[in-house]
């Protein structure tokens, strides 16, 4: 259960057993009614990952060097990040706890058109997945390596979504 505080702050409320048999309600609607809500209050996002870096390094630029907004896509463009293969990244418009929208089959269905190929997820946090083309995986093993030593250095305990790639076969909306 999500709550909002009078200050605009978030938090939540996990929902018990004990609060399932109290509402009498069946883990099949609240998964139903979850879903429905998520899609409804907080959607899917699917960005670039280029974009996403650039959108959080921008302000840092312009603040740090004293520059204009065009100046600092000027000086992003050439730190040459997106000189690896393109990624996507898949959260939320809060970016929080957003990394089960992969699982929306309509959010699957966009990356595909994204990448033009079915795809490996690579579970980032709770709150987002990556997302690259299976023709950019050369072996799923280093893949693994990657994300284990991403969440044991970069990501708290409490936010770590999986310590391996998923590959996502698009056609059958199959994980």
């Amino acid at each position: 259960i999500d709550l909002e505080s009078k200050d605009g702050s978030l938090s939540s409320v996990k929902i018990s057993n004990n609060l399932m048999q109290k509402w009498d309600v069946s883990l099949e609607d609240l998964d139903r009614i979850a879903w429905e809500n998520t899609k409804a209050n907080n959607p899917a996002v699917v960005e670039d990952l280029f974009e996403v870096i650039k959108d959080s390094m921008l302000p840092s630029i312009m603040s740090d060097l004293e520059v204009s907004k065009d100046e600092a896509e000027e000086i992003f463009r050439n730190m040459n990040i997106d000189a690896g293969p393109r990624m996507i990244c898949v959260s939320n418009k809060i970016k929080m706890f957003g990394a089960v929208s992969i699982l929306d089959h309509v959010v699957q269905d966009e990356v595909k058109e994204a990448l033009g190929e079915d795809f490996y997820v690579i579970p980032s946090s709770v709150h987002e997945v990556l997302c690259i083309g299976k023709s950019q995986v050369d072996d799923y093993r280093t893949l693994e390596t990657m994300i284990q030593d991403v969440n044991t250095t970069q990501v708290r305990p409490e936010e770590v979504l999986s310590g391996k790639p998923y590959y996502v076969d698009v056609a059958r909306h199959l994980l």
